[in-house]
């Protein structure tokens, strides 16, 4: 499976995609890291056909809950912030998967 994680128009820099069986769906959980927008799961992480649960978490997600500036340096953050993922329910086929993942904030 191959994709691309667009936010409010943009394609994400860097991030992870993870893929959940939904329930009645049989396969492993699988995750994949967003590179220039782009995803790929490696075919050894056979997804089944079926409904999942795909979340996009973004490295600038993970670096506001922890304070992190572009210069690497971390900082109490002014609030406590609670991490959100992105989610969509996906319904994957036998074969090829091409997904596109847009999210508007």
């Amino acid at each position: 499976m191959t994709g691309e994680v667009i936010i409010d128009g943009k394609a994400v820099n860097a991030g992870t995609v993870n893929v959940v069986p939904a329930q009645g769906t049989q396969g492993p959980r699988v995750s994949a890291r967003i590179q220039s927008g782009r995803f790929t799961i490696l075919g050894e992480q056979e997804l089944q056909p079926g409904q999942h649960r795909v979340t996009v978490l973004t490295d600038a997600d993970i670096n506001d809950m922890w304070g992190r500036t572009e210069a690497n340096e971390v900082s109490a953050p002014e609030k406590s912030t609670r991490l959100t993922p992105r989610m969509q329910q996906v319904s994957l086929v036998d074969g090829e998967n091409e997904l596109l993942l847009s999210f508007d904030e």
